[in-house]
Order: structure tokens, then sequence, then C-alpha cells
């Protein structure tokens, strides 16, 4: 499989800022607003957005992890029986970056 670049560095820059941009544009502002990035690379792009937020209307745009393992369907189907007594209870912790 040859690597194929979807989008260059300043293309992904921009969708990003747009995304911020859209974000406030239809949430009205950013005064009740969190993001929520699933493991393991969301709770990072999330950062990025709130970043965007921050630098366009000031606020701090709290930024938590989601890790959905224990409710991927697949690994042999819905959830895994064995795992069951091992599902979290639902929490979400803040991120920040390694």
């Amino acid at each position: 499989m040859s690597a194929h670049q979807i989008m260059s560095a300043d293309e992904m820059r921009r969708a990003i800022v747009r995304m911020g941009h859209e974000i406030v544009e239809r949430q009205g502002g950013a005064g009740d607003l969190a993001l929520v990035g699933i493991e393991h690379r969301g709770p990072a792009l999330a950062r990025r957005i709130a970043t965007v937020i921050e630098t366009q209307v000031g606020v701090v745009v709290p930024v938590v992890a989601l890790d959905v393992t224990p409710y991927r369907d697949d690994r042999g189907g819905a959830i895994d029986p064995d795992a069951t007594a091992a599902i979290p209870s639902p929490t979400l912790r803040p991120y920040t970056p390694r």
C-alpha cells in the first residue's frame, strides 16, 4: 500500500481553524462549551480546536478524553461478555498532552 497525502500541514491547520469558527458560530458563543475527544488521537485534535476557540473569543474551553475501548464491537461481536465486569463506570478525564 503506498502512502498518499490527503491534506498538507497548512490545509489541516486551516481545517481546524474553520472547525473552531463553525463551532462558535453554531453554538452562539463558547461560554458553555466543552470538547470531548475519543482516545487516542481525538483529545489532541479537540485540544487544537479548543486553542483556536480560545484565540478567537478568549474563552478557555475544557477538553476531556473518552476511552471507548471497553465498548468496541470489533473484538468478536458485541461487547465482549468476558469484559463486562471490567467495563468502567462512565467517566471523563481532563486531557493533558503528553
